[in-house]
């Protein structure tokens, strides 16, 4: 192999190393995680929680037998 060629194999292995190394951060700023924009992820958290949320208060009415059928059904039902 040439001086050029080993020059150019060395490189590419520092910069693969380095990339390894330090996690290619920095790439691209404009992303919070590795695939969406801080409006992307803020989106994805208030979802999130909004239904998270919801799921609780259903339990938590289920748990308190707030949710017993009414009165003025045609047939009888057990609660």
């Amino acid at each position: 192999m040439s001086r050029r060629g080993c020059a150019v194999v060395s490189v590419l292995a520092l910069g693969a190393i380095a990339c390894v190394l330090g996690g290619c951060t920095g790439l691209t700023p404009e992303l919070r995680t590795m695939s969406q924009r801080p409006v992307d992820s803020r989106n994805m958290f208030r979802s999130t929680w909004n239904e998270n949320v919801r799921m609780a208060w259903e339990d938590f009415h289920r748990g308190a037998l707030y949710e017993r059928s009414s009165r003025m059904v045609a047939h009888p039902t057990g609660h």
